[in-house]
């Protein structure tokens, strides 16, 4: 996806991303809003049936996006219940649409006019889509530098087994620099694991974690202990714990 473009509706922005194609998708969270939906998120859910995801730079990083055709688009409008949604269909069927797709950017029939009247105008424009460019290729930038731990995330989440932590930080050395001994101590020292190693009573309800009996033999006497096995959204959390401790360290 490339090519973020911002246009307000009335006084709400609504933002349009251009695929390599050249068709337009909407953010949908924007649009959920502008038509008047309480909950955007449930009326997307519920609602849009081409929701994809992109990736865009904020003051805080990263973050995604959900993203919807065109198609998406009436079938929010169709059910929105806001006395503006069909003034907003004609603006975007009579005016945007066929704006973006006959220049790539927002601009009406006067914003090309004054653009080619005036130079200043012109630069601003070509001004913004360089800026708009730098970001993106910053985007792309980080999401290859990324995708190593996004692959090595899909590998561990392609089981429904539980696994032990010691698979668990085999599985995450390349990308976090992390061993056995160390994941022990940061789940212990992040106040997920207690001193035995075993999890909080907290993080065993939310399905991360699940503790077995283990028996083993020492001089020839057998022994009872537990192990500590981690479920697919256990080590989504880990992830998520070393990431933030990742940038703390950077910061």
């Amino acid at each position: 996806m490339s090519n973020l473009i911002p246009f307000r509706f009335d006084t709400t922005e609504v933002r349009v991303i251009q695929d390599e194609n050249g068709e337009p998708w909407f953010v949908a969270k924007d649009v959920a809003e502008v038509l008047g939906y309480t909950n955007p998120l449930k009326a997307i859910r519920d609602h849009c049936k081409g929701v994809n995801e992109t990736v865009t730079p904020s003051a805080g990083g990263i973050q995604t996006m959900k993203i919807i055709p065109e198609r998406d688009v009436y079938r929010l409008i169709m059910r929105s219940k806001l006395p503006a949604a069909e003034r907003f269909e004609e603006w975007v069927v009579g005016e945007v649409l066929p704006s973006i797709r006959k220049h790539g950017i927002y601009a009406t029939p006067a914003t090309v006019e004054n653009m080619l009247a005036d130079p200043d105008s012109m630069i601003q424009v070509l001004e913004a889509f360089k800026e708009e460019k730098v970001l993106r290729q910053k985007v792309e930038a980080d999401v290859a530098r990324l995708k190593p731990k996004a692959d090595t995330m899909d590998a561990l989440m392609a089981t429904d087994t539980a696994l032990p932590i010691g698979s668990v930080a085999k599985a995450l050395h390349k990308d976090f620099g992390i061993g056995r001994n160390r994941l022990f101590r940061f789940l212990r020292e992040n106040g997920i694991l207690m001193a035995n190693n075993e999890p909080k009573q907290t993080y065993l309800n939310r399905g991360y974690f699940r503790v077995i009996e283990r028996r083993y033999e020492v001089d020839g006497e057998m022994k009872v202990g537990t192990q500590t096995l981690v479920y697919q959204k256990g080590v989504n959390y880990i992830c998520k714990l070393l990431r933030e401790s990742e940038g703390e360290a950077a910061a």
